[in-house]
C-alpha cells in the first residue's frame, strides 16, 4: 500500500511539475509579446514625431506592475522631461495627442473614426507629414473608415492629390465640400479636375476676359 501511495505521489508531482513548466513557458511567451509590442509602439511613436519634424522621443519602461512613457528631447538624450505638458507648445501637444489617439483606435478598432480638424494648428509641412502618418504610417488609421472634418482646404487638396496618385495604398479617399446657406446644407464632391494652381487660375481668368 505504501509503494502504491508513493507511486501516486510521484505521478502527481510529475503532473504538477509539467503544469508549472507549462505556466512558466506561457508567462515567458507573454512577456516576450509584451516586450515586442512595447518596442514596436515606441518605434512607431518616435517615427511619427520624427516625420512631423519634432525633436522629441519617447521611451517606454517598466514601473512597478505597469509601464510609464517618458519624454526626451534629442539635445538631452537619456534625460526625461519632467512636467512635459508645461514644456510643449500647443502644436506639440496636438501631435502627441494624435499619435496616442491612433494607438487607442488600433486597440479598439471601431467601425468609424471621426477626426475633427486634427491638423489645422500645424504649419503646411507638418500638415502633410501628419496626414501621411495618420493614413499610411505603421499603426495608422489605414483600413479603418475615417471621417475627417476640417475648415482648412490644404489637407483636402493634399488628400485628393495624394489619393489620385495612389500613394494612399489600399485607401480610397473621397473629399466633399459642405456649404450651409439659409439653413440648408449642400454637398459637392471635390475631384482632381477641380484643383488648380494659382497660375492656372490666373490664366483662366485672363482668358475668360478676352
Amino acid at each position: 500500500l505504501s509503494i502504491r501511495r508513493q507511486r501516486q505521489m510521484c505521478i502527481r508531482d510529475s503532473t504538477v511539475t509539467q503544469q508549472i513548466n507549462e505556466v512558466n513557458k506561457r508567462v515567458g511567451q507573454q512577456k516576450s509579446r509584451v516586450s515586442t509590442l512595447i518596442r514596436d509602439n515606441q518605434n512607431a511613436i518616435n517615427g511619427f514625431l520624427k516625420s512631423a519634424g519634432y525633436r522629441y522621443k519617447v521611451r517606454i519602461e517598466p514601473q512597478d506592475e505597469s509601464y510609464r512613457m517618458l519624454l526626451e528631447h534629442e539635445d538631452a538624450a537619456g534625460q526625461h522631461i519632467q512636467a512635459a505638458a508645461e514644456h510643449l507648445s500647443y502644436g506639440e501637444k496636438n501631435a502627441f495627442a494624435l499619435v496616442l489617439f491612433m494607438h487607442q483606435v488600433q486597440s479598439v478598432h471601431p467601425d468609424l473614426v471621426v477626426l475633427d480638424d486634427p491638423v489645422s494648428s500645424f504649419d503646411r509641412t507638418k500638415k502633410f507629414a501628419i496626414l501621411h502618418q495618420l493614413f499610411r504610417g505603421k499603426n495608422s488609421l489605414r483600413g479603418l473608415t475615417s471621417l475627417l472634418l476640417t475648415h482648412d482646404i490644404e489637407p483636402a487638396i493634399d488628400i485628393v492629390r495624394t489619393g489620385t496618385s495612389r500613394k494612399f495604398v489600399s485607401v480610397h479617399p473621397v473629399v466633399h465640400f459642405l456649404r450651409g446657406r439659409s439653413g440648408e446644407v449642400s454637398e459637392q464632391e471635390v475631384k482632381p479636375s477641380d484643383i488648380a494652381t494659382f497660375t492656372q487660375v490666373c490664366d483662366a481668368n485672363i482668358h475668360s476676359t478676352k
